[in-house]
């Protein structure tokens, strides 16, 4: 079982100026999963909606091996 204390702990010995891309990647990973996966999918739903880009996504077969 995941136990989020142990990355606070993680988290504190890391030193904030050396190691800040560690720190937000394990925010996102396992503090702020939910949230993650909204903002990729309102990213990605803002992209398609926009139905020049879909057509050129779906054209170029780039939405297909997305």
């Amino acid at each position: 079982m995941f136990n989020r204390y142990q990355n606070l702990k993680l988290i504190q010995q890391l030193e904030p100026q050396k190691d800040h891309i560690q720190i937000a990647y394990m925010l996102l990973r396992y503090e702020f999963t939910w949230d993650t996966v909204r903002y990729l999918e309102v990213a990605l739903m803002r992209t398609c909606c926009i139905p020049s880009i879909y057509k050129l996504l779906n054209k170029t077969g780039e939405f297909i091996h997305f």
